[in-house]
C-alpha cells in the first residue's frame, strides 16, 4: 500500500503515460520495448512537469503538479 500511495503521488501526465506505455508492451518485441520506452522517456523530459519536478527538488518543496 505504501509503493502504491508513493506512485499516486507522482505527476499526473507521467502516470497517464506509464499506464498508455504498459499496454503497448504486451504485444511487441524486446527491441520494439527499448525502442518505445525511449521514446517516451525522452517526451517526458522534454515536459513541464519534468520542468516542474526538477525546480521542486532544487528548491526542496513539493512538487505542483497540474491534471493533464
Amino acid at each position: 500500500q505504501k509503493f502504491a500511495d508513493s506512485v499516486l503521488q507522482g505527476a499526473p501526465g507521467a502516470l497517464t503515460q506509464t499506464k498508455k506505455l504498459i499496454e503497448e508492451l504486451w504485444s511487441t518485441s524486446v527491441q520494439e520495448d527499448v525502442d518505445l520506452a525511449l521514446k517516451h522517456h525522452l517526451q517526458a523530459r522534454e515536459s513541464a512537469e519534468a520542468r516542474e519536478g526538477i525546480a521542486a527538488f532544487n528548491e526542496k518543496r513539493p512538487p505542483k503538479w497540474t491534471k493533464p
